[in-house]
Parts: C-alpha cells; sequence; structure tokens
C-alpha cells in the first residue's frame, strides 16, 4: 500500500451499528481511524456479557 492509498483511507467514512441498549439497531458515521478498527459484533457481545454485572451506571465506548 502506498501513502496514497492509506491517505484516501484515512479520509473514508463508514457507518458503526449500535447492537444493545436504549440506542440498539440505531448507526452512527464516523471516519475511519487507521489506528483502530471496530470489534466484532460477536466478540463486543461476549465483552460486554462478561462485565455487565460489574459495570453498573457507567459509560462503555
Amino acid at each position: 500500500m502506498g501513502s496514497n492509498c492509506l491517505a484516501s483511507k484515512a479520509l473514508e467514512k463508514t457507518t458503526l451499528r449500535i447492537i444493545g441498549g436504549e440506542f440498539r439497531s440505531r448507526k452512527l458515521q464516523y471516519t475511519v481511524d487507521l489506528r483502530t478498527r471496530p470489534m466484532k459484533d460477536r466478540t463486543r457481545e461476549a465483552v460486554m456479557n462478561l462485565l455487565g454485572g460489574t459495570l453498573f451506571e457507567c459509560v462503555v465506548f
């Protein structure tokens, strides 16, 4: 990948679907950050299931 390809990828917008809670099924639009990537739905669900009982009134990103 050349630097031009990375630069154009960095400006790309995509959507992230909320899979649980009050805002379930809503979609957020965001600009791609090449340093991170969203977790797969199954992974995120498994992590939240493990932590769910210990995270009372917490904001989780």
